[in-house]
């Protein structure tokens, strides 16, 4: 039995989509106006939100394993408690997003831009930022085995962070 999902803005309840499935997972939103829009603890693994504009949007506690964030606008997104492994963020706008104790393990953030957010506690084993800006909280960051080459971390709080095995040849530091 098929059901409706509706997804709301977090602050006024609009509705801003209606979808008919029993869930999100592989859904297609690409290019979707959604700000504001609240997808906490839906399951969107697989979903395709490339050049959507999602700022201020609520994915706390979902799972968007596999998801594709490919340049699109998170600006003041929060992802705390997300699962996001082997997500896509690539080209990015992530300022002032937050990814508190996000699960992110081989998630993709080549060239996003992050110059102020948190990450404190996230779980960054072997991504890949190449070239990634950050700037802002990544204390206790497990940054295990990632990629972080020619990555603008100046300015970044990298206070516990774990950064065994990560790779930071030409990385901005201080």
């Amino acid at each position: 039995v098929r059901r409706m999902i509706e997804i709301r803005q977090k602050q006024n309840g609009k509705v801003l989509l209606q979808v008919d499935a029993d869930t999100l997972a592989g859904h297609l939103f690409v290019q979707s106006r959604l700000p504001g829009a609240d997808f906490s603890g839906q399951d969107l693994a697989g979903a395709d939100f490339q050049s959507a504009d999602l700022r201020e949007t609520n994915f706390e506690g979902a799972t968007c394993i596999g998801a594709n964030f490919q340049s699109a606008g998170l600006q003041g997104a929060n992802f705390d408690g997300a699962k996001l492994l082997r997500a896509n963020f690539t080209d990015a706008q992530l300022d002032g997003a937050r990814f508190v104790e996000a699960v992110m393990h081989q998630s993709i953030m080549r060239y996003a831009r992050m110059p102020e957010g948190i990450m404190t506690g996230a779980d960054l084993t072997k991504s890949d930022l190449t070239m990634a800006e950050l700037h802002g909280n990544l204390n206790e960051a497990i940054l295990t085995g990632a990629n972080l080459q020619a990555a603008d971390l100046s300015g970044a709080n990298l206070t516990g962070a774990n950064l065994t095995n990560a790779n930071l040849f030409e990385a901005k530091l201080g």
